[in-house]
């Protein structure tokens, strides 16, 4: 073989792989240019699904945003069907599938689990095979659940606890049958117990809620893989791995959760998640009052709190006008 023989074939060679290389380069910039737009998508699909969860029937989401989110939106039944729907709505038109049915159709088959976080309990929306009487056949719909309350058993007082998403709590005494609703600081005083303290009272609330969701969730992708795989979708589900900081920054608000799953991503299935909330955000509420000469706020239940007739929206707030946290509830 000729030297010049020879070179020719180690540049063939050589712009092979260079060519092999490159191309699997821009794939994998394509497919994290991907990842970050579902990414995107997602979050903000959910957002814009919590802001219509708070929305009554009288107000727009614009009005919302220009009262102001408060404890009020937090009590009222969240709006779970306009919630879904405009998370539809928001997904659809930023994936450019507006107008493409069937593409709306198979995105939506890799959403399996909607859940919202509501004040005193939480709702699932999942896939559901249902017969149609009309057809004689199973449809596949997206359901909600009826609400579920986030419930801890506390053995020291042998109490069934159901927590909210602020220190409110619901009650039933197993011994003597009685039910109660309290806020935190009132029970304490009924129940010395360490439950109703107010580290562990928070430690244990949050840890609850999520507890409850994440074993919610978990039957839900078990229960979708048996549907996933009928209709020969071929891909295992399973909830992503969701960072602690998450849920802590989640759980303080009425919010919508949705997961992205098994979307082809080059070679790859990938899988995220979108917390909607970041806007909504509940407006904390301090009281003040003067005890012994000294200005003192207080969380809304404190037993401290008598006669406070001074409002705060923050901590900051009541510190920059004189007054010091409560030594018994510490805001």
């Amino acid at each position: 073989m000729k030297i010049t023989d020879l070179a020719l074939f180690v540049l063939l060679i050589f712009l092979g792989v260079s060519i092999k290389l490159d191309m699997d380069q821009r794939r994998l910039i394509q497919a994290e240019e991907l990842k970050t737009r579902y990414n995107e998508v997602m979050f903000t699909a959910t957002e814009d699904a919590t802001m219509s969860l708070l929305q009554p029937d009288s107000n727009t989401t614009e009005d919302i945003l220009k009262l102001g989110y408060d404890k009020r939106y937090m009590e009222v039944n969240p709006n779970l069907d306009r919630a879904i729907e405009r998370f539809y709505e928001t997904l659809y038109e930023n994936m450019g599938i507006e107008n493409d049915k069937v593409a709306q159709d198979a995105f939506k088959m890799h959403v399996p689990v909607k859940v919202v976080i509501a004040y005193d309990g939480y709702y699932v929306n999942s896939w559901h095979e249902v017969y149609n009487s009309s057809t004689g056949k199973n449809e596949l719909l997206e359901m909600w659940s009826p609400k579920k309350p986030y419930s801890y058993y506390d053995v020291h007082d042998k109490l069934v606890v159901n927590f909210t998403l602020d220190d409110l709590v619901y009650i039933y005494n197993l011994q003597t049958g009685a039910m109660q609703s309290e806020r935190r600081a009132q029970l304490s005083a009924s129940y010395p117990g360490a439950l109703f303290s107010q580290t562990s009272f928070d430690n244990v609330r949050r840890q609850t809620i999520v507890e409850c969701i994440q074993k919610e969730l978990g039957y839900y992708s078990v229960r979708y893989n048996n549907i996933a795989k009928q209709l020969g979708l071929g891909y295992i589900y399973s909830i992503p791995l969701i960072p602690e900081d998450a849920w802590s920054n989640t759980i303080k608000s009425t919010c919508f959760i949705a997961f992205l799953q098994g979307l082809p991503v080059g070679a790859q299935s990938y899988n995220t998640y979108g917390f909607g909330g970041a806007r909504v955000v509940a407006a904390s509420m301090y009281f003040g009052n003067t005890i012994n000469g000294i200005n003192y706020y207080h969380e809304e239940g404190c037993s401290q709190a008598a006669g406070s007739n001074i409002k705060f929206d923050s901590r900051r707030e009541a510190a920059q006008n004189g007054y010091y946290p409560c030594p018994v509830c510490k805001p």
